[in-house]
Formats: C-alpha cells, structure tokens, sequence
C-alpha cells in the first residue's frame, strides 16, 4: 500500500493545499475539494481550507483509505478534455511575459483558471497548450471566471516557489480596476472578515465577525454621480473578497449578480454591460536574477468595459 503522509518539503513551501494535493497525489480538482471538505485530509493532524499555505516540514496525511493514491491507480491531473483550438490560439496571445520558470497572460472574461466544478477545462490546460509545457502551470493568486486581467502562473515548481515567497514579501501583486455603484471619492479600505457559504460554484461570501480577515484597500480614479472608476489592491486573497467588500459598503460592482442590489442591476442594463465590471489591470513582480528589482506590467481596459464607463452619467 501507498504512504499516506506527505511531508512538505521546501520545493512546496508557500504552495495551497489544493494545489499540493494535485500535483503530489494526482487528483483532479473535484476529488481535492471534496477529501478537503469531507475532512478526509489532515495538516499536522488537523483539518485545513483549500487555500491554507503550507510550510516546510508539516506533513499532509490522507485519512480516507478509499482515496487513490500515487502507485494506486490514481487518475491523471489532466482536464476532462483538452482546451479547444481557439482557446490555446488565445492563450497565446495572452501571454505578456514568457520565462524560463514563469509566465504571465492576460485572462479573459469568462474563463475558469482550473478545470472542475462542470469545467473540462481551465485557462492554465489553455496556457500548456499553447507552451508546449507537459503540465499546467502553477497560478499564484487567483481571478474569479468573471475577472480578466493579468495571471502570473509558476510553470516550474521553482518557479512557483519564488512567486508564492514574492507574494508573501509584498514584491508581487495585482492592482484591480473597477466600477462600482455610486460616488466614492478619496481614498480609503474595507477591513472586515469574511466567510464563505454555500456549495462550491455556488458560494456567497458574507461579513462575519468570526470569520476571516480581509483588508481591500481602494483609491478613486473618477468619481461620477451614477458610479465611480477604483484602483484596488488587495491586503488578503479571499474568495470574491473585492465583490463581497464593496457590497457590504453599498457599493457593489457593476456587472455583479451574485453581490449586486436592484440600483446597480438597473445600471448594468443600462450600460448593456454583459460582464463583470473587474480588471487585473496591472501586476508588480520581482525581476528575474535581481529579488530587489520589481518591474510593473500593464493590461489595459478590455474594450467592452471602457465603453460602459464611458456612458456613466
């Protein structure tokens, strides 16, 4: 029989649960989300979130004897079925940059990163593709489906590894554009903890007390009477932390059904907006061979969501 512990060594330091329990044991997404939900995996004997980071040193047990292990015919950790042509054509000119243990596109509207949850395929089986990479590469933050904007992904384990530590040291990270219902002028942030609720691909994030931190800090770029243009960044990652932060001030995101209220809905329809009104516009990350170098990559407005601004009052 298969060990059933894992430690975590330093190639995975920093990495999700998630993620490691798909690239050491084999498992599609679905079957790591529901061992996770179910408790039938422990860190250092105790039951973690999907997106816990591991350290170095702590060990990962399978409880759940039923569960396919590396040597025990588990499945492969491949999509359902290969990205369609059009989606690697497209990946492929995504891509913004293109190195040894690391790539960064630009993600569309509409598109999963990972496969699972009724998707056969994500954005990063999109991305291998059209690298010629045998595996997909490692996301390090992550876009909702409904998001476009800049991804940067560890195509290496190493790779990944110096992402997920620039991601901790500050050196990386995402500046989102949005609109939001209303004026909002100034500059401030949403320090309120969070909890996620529901069955996954249907989840709601809700304020709670007891929940967990989450700082979104914002700053306007043009306020308007009917809406107002913001810059984001995001202190913590949690689940549709930007959605669930700027509803529970009264300015939901235009576009957004799961947080919106009637007032935004009737904007979204007026601006004939179709999607989501939330971009990954710019990305800082070290540069290659020189840790104290940070270069700034930039993603303009996608055209459909300059339009709708441009039209509100």
């Amino acid at each position: 029989m298969a060990p059933r512990e894992f430690p975590v060594d330093r190639d995975d330091e920093g990495a999700r649960l998630e993620g490691f329990l798909r690239r050491r044991l084999a498992w599609p997404r679905t079957l790591a989300l529901k061992a996770l939900r179910k408790g039938w995996v422990r860190v250092d004997g105790r039951r973690a979130r999907a997106d816990a980071r591991l350290s170095a040193g702590q060990v990962v047990r399978v409880t759940n004897f039923a569960l396919p292990l590396p040597g025990e015919d588990a499945p492969a950790a491949r999509p359902a079925r290969p990205a369609p042509p059009a989606a690697v054509e497209a990946a492929r000119a995504s891509l913004r940059r293109v190195e040894a243990d690391l790539v960064v596109s630009a993600k569309p509207a509409g598109v999963v990163v990972h496969a699972g949850s009724g998707h056969a395929w994500g954005w990063i089986d999109a991305l291998a593709a059209a690298l010629g990479d045998p595996a997909p590469p490692v996301p390090v933050g992550r876009l909702d489906r409904d998001t476009s904007g800049l991804l940067v992904c560890g195509r290496t384990r190493a790779g990944a590894r110096r992402l997920f530590d620039a991601l901790r040291a500050g050196t990386l990270a995402r500046t989102y554009t949005a609109a939001v219902l209303g004026r909002l002028a100034g500059e401030g942030e949403v320090d309120l903890a969070l909890e996620k609720r529901g069955a996954p691909g249907a989840e709601r994030v809700e304020v709670d007390d007891e929940g967990r931190a989450a700082r979104t800090r914002w700053r306007a770029l043009e306020a308007r009477r009917e809406g107002s243009l913001l810059a984001l960044e995001l202190d913590t990652g949690r689940t549709h932390q930007i959605r669930a932060h700027l509803a529970a001030v009264g300015h939901p995101l235009l576009g957004d059904p799961r947080y919106g209220t009637d007032a935004s809905a009737a904007l979204t329809r007026r601006l004939d907006l179709g999607r989501l009104f939330l971009h990954a516009g710019a990305l800082r990350l070290p540069r290659e061979g020189d840790e104290a170098a940070v270069d700034t990559l930039d993603d303009p407005l996608p055209p459909e969501l300059a339009l709708a601004w441009a039209h509100v009052r």
